[in-house]
């Protein structure tokens, strides 16, 4: 694992994008929609005495095809499903990397937890058990203070994530 390095300017320019990404379909599907309206309409040879109404017909129905496509795309075909999974497993990070949630549910739930298990073992001479159970939390604890300490941000999110935890619990 090589240590997170902070690149802003890679941040910034990643973040614009993903907003072009995220308007592109939308924009990219209205504007070959009027290419197209306005390119049949040219050819169209009915005239319904205003020359705008084909237009507009011609539009709604490409904007109809288009919408149709979207939803079986998304209903029928569940494409998204698939394109969601890819993500997954072409993320270079999520097999190491944790999230906010994921180090604040474990150290504010399952080490305390593991802790008192591994008490309550000691209590009933159970050692073997008890020092078993520090180990993992050695193992996983250590993993989460590396996770905290490569990345500044992902440290901020954890200890708002915590804070506003504990003040829910107040």
């Amino acid at each position: 694992m090589s240590a997170h390095k902070d690149h802003p300017f890679k941040k910034f320019l990643m973040k614009w994008v993903w907003r072009v990404q995220q308007i592109g379909a939308v924009s990219t599907l209205v504007i070959t929609a009027i290419t197209l309206t306005l390119t049949i309409s040219e050819k169209i040879e009915w005239r319904i005495g205003n020359p705008y109404i084909p237009v507009l017909l011609t539009f709604s129905l490409l904007a109809s095809v288009i919408l149709s496509l979207g939803w079986l795309w998304d209903r029928k075909f569940q494409m998204w499903k698939a394109q969601n999974e890819v993500n997954v497993e072409r993320n270079p990070y999520y097999l190491f990397k944790q999230t906010p949630k994921e180090i604040a549910s474990y150290e504010l739930l399952w080490f305390p937890m593991l802790k008192s298990h591994a008490a309550i073992a000691d209590r009933l001479h159970l050692h073997q058990e008890a020092q078993a159970v520090r180990q993992i939390i050695d193992r996983y604890g250590g993993w989460c203070k590396e996770q905290v300490e490569m990345d500044p941000i992902l440290k901020r999110q954890v200890d708002e994530l915590s804070d506003y935890l504990k003040s829910k619990g107040e």
